[in-house]
């Protein structure tokens, strides 16, 4: 599957987007997210605050398992 990430500045409510020609004569879905404003300051305060922000969702049974999970994923998907 391809795909195209990309960010606009969008202006008078309108996004003009030229694709690829592989994507020409089919279905595509279209999801538009306002980014999220930020600065450098900014961006490491939030990093900062949000390590171990999950840790109570923890499952201590499968800490050993966490470097094998994302060739799992691919594996199973």
């Amino acid at each position: 599957m391809q795909a195209i990430k990309e960010i606009h500045h969008i202006k008078n409510k309108q996004l003009q987007m030229q694709l690829p020609e592989s994507f020409n004569d089919k279905d595509v879905e279209v999801i538009v997210l306002p980014q999220a404003e930020r600065t450098h300051q900014n961006s490491s305060e939030n990093v900062e605050s949000l390590l171990g922000a999950l840790h109570k969702y923890a499952d201590p049974a499968k800490i050993n398992e966490e470097s094998k999970a994302w060739q799992k994923s691919v594996k199973d998907g």
